[in-house]
């Protein structure tokens, strides 16, 4: 059977598994987010509402104005405005791989004096000893570790498996076959040695992070009695991480390790019968589909890549549905803006050929479950990675802001519709993606009530948590032998040179 049919048919029937059994209680669940973006809000948000529908009450604390309706979830907007909502225009950071984070760090020191001064969060504070499992992330968000003292935790890392945070965990994982940076296979001698660099600079690099110093000083000031930041961390009682080996490199984890992304995936729904009549007035040749996501605004995109897409657009045989927050003037008569967009349902329609985007991984996921090829315009922050990795894969194609022109656009987006190898592997992918045992959210949830239930879980903790890098990979051991390994060789050969020399005399002496 061809695989677009076995998409459509997983995709339309559902996967006849038994639904989680009825929860043992009502658990109180506490979310701490308070500096994030909007998509890794949503993460939080798609977990917090299948533990609502189970019973559970969820607490979240968030830089984001409230929007949940549902009644068992209660938000805290804690309003420090200059973390609030998400923070500065995007497209000032652009080129600059560093920059968002240069801002969080800077904030990082101050905000975490003011967070815990804000009275609803240190009422929170007050009554933590209530929350049966609190949810935080570890970048940036150390200023919430006072609360996850001696409490279960679970540590949710919206950007994917991050390699220090899972060494911290126990699971050391191997640079021969886990790249820092996404390489295809098989990887040169160079590449290996360079992601070695990698991994022996990140604990340094992670260790020596500037907004630590300061944010260890404010929490002393205000929580003398409670042990270093980097010690809390430690502690992490389950880890979800925003991956899956469905479309990225497979790692082994350990239990308390869970993967889940794509829990905000869904099957398409009805469009609306405008953009209905709009995708379908496109005929064969289809729609492409731009969004730069809920961060960056195609209406703050610099005057000189607004004039290259629309120029681009112009040439192109295919309709454009384009997410742009303002009017754009002289717009050719094949683009149509909103300002909103139900991104997943227009992906799931089958008119949609390509996808351009940022490389948010919430939308190259969404991109990777519909088996849409993927145009990568990366911005900052992590999006680089995901660029890479959708390029080294064969999702779709990266290019750099800096080197953007007309033909780059428009032959890229060719390249994505006819060439083949994109679709099949997407189709391999987003197969995958569909063909699982429960949904990303059921494992989610499923995993969050059995923490709840048997609280810090000691046997899910490895031992290796406890151990030291020399301990894991056995260096003192190593040093040690070749400390008697060598002069049992220098005395080895010593004696045999004496033994030979003795020989060559006697030779010489009887030919005398």
């Amino acid at each position: 059977m061809a695989r677009p049919v076995v998409l459509l048919i997983l995709a339309l029937v559902p996967v006849t598994v038994a639904p989680l059994p009825p929860p043992a209680g009502s658990y109180n669940i506490l979310m701490l987010l308070p500096l994030s973006t909007k998509s890794h809000r949503n993460l939080y948000l798609s977990i917090a509402e299948g533990l609502a529908d189970r019973g559970h009450d969820v607490t979240m604390v968030t830089n984001h104005s409230p929007v949940s309706k549902h009644h068992r979830i209660h938000e805290i907007y804690h309003k420090i405005l200059y973390v609030a909502d998400g923070g500065a225009d995007v497209f000032q950071m652009l080129g600059n791989k560093s920059s968002d984070l240069t801002v969080m760090a800077e904030n990082a020191e101050r905000f975490a004096w003011e967070f815990y001064q804000v009275p609803k969060v240190a009422q929170l504070y007050a009554r933590r000893h209530l929350f049966d499992v609190i949810f935080t992330g570890t970048k940036f968000n150390e200023v919430t570790f006072p609360f996850i003292h001696g409490k279960t935790f679970v540590v949710l890392d919206p950007s994917g498996i991050d390699v220090i945070s899972s060494a911290l965990f126990g699971n050391v994982l191997n640079p021969a076959y886990v790249f820092v940076k996404p390489t295809r296979q098989p990887r040169t001698f160079l590449q290996r040695m360079l992601n070695l660099g990698r991994y022996l600079a990140l604990p340094q690099l992670d260790s020596q992070m500037t907004h630590l110093s300061g944010v260890q000083d404010k929490i002393e000031k205000m929580f003398p009695a409670l042990p270093p930041v980097r010690e809390l961390r430690k502690n992490m009682t389950l880890a979800m991480y925003n991956s899956d080996h469905c479309y990225d490199d497979s790692v082994p984890l350990l239990p308390s390790q869970v993967e889940i992304a794509c829990i905000q995936c869904r099957v398409g729904q009805p469009l609306k019968q405008h953009l209905l009549r709009w995708m379908q007035g496109a005929g064969p040749a289809g729609v492409i589909y731009f969004s730069l996501g809920t961060e960056a605004q195609s209406s703050a995109m610099p005057s000189l890549y607004l004039d290259l897409f629309v120029a681009a657009f112009a040439r192109l045989p295919q309709r454009v549905i384009w997410k742009c927050e303002d009017e754009l003037e002289g717009l050719p008569s094949n683009v149509l803006l909103s300002k909103w967009l139900p991104q997943q349902d227009i992906l799931a329609h089958s008119s949609v050929k390509v996808f351009i985007t940022h490389g948010g991984l919430m939308s190259i996921q969404e991109s990777i479950y519909h088996a849409v090829p993927l145009l990568v315009l990366p911005i900052t922050g992590d999006q680089f990675h995901h660029g890479n990795m959708i390029a080294v894969k064969d999702y779709g194609i990266i290019l750099n802001w800096k080197n953007l022109s007309i033909n780059k656009i428009v032959n890229s987006i060719t390249e994505l519709i006819e060439n083949k190898r994109y679709k099949d592997a997407l189709t391999q992918a987003s197969e995958c993606l569909h063909d699982q045992l429960e949904t990303p959210l059921e494992r989610a949830v499923w995993w969050t009530e059995y923490i709840s239930r048997h609280q810090i879980a000691p046997f899910l903790r490895s031992p290796a948590a406890d151990m030291s890098f020399i301990e894991i990979f056995f260096l003192d051991v190593i040093l040690i032998f070749f400390l008697l390994l060598f002069p049992s060789m220098w005395l080895f050969c010593n004696i045999m040179s004496s033994f030979l020399s003795l020989l060559s005399v006697r030779k010489r002496s009887k030919s005398e």
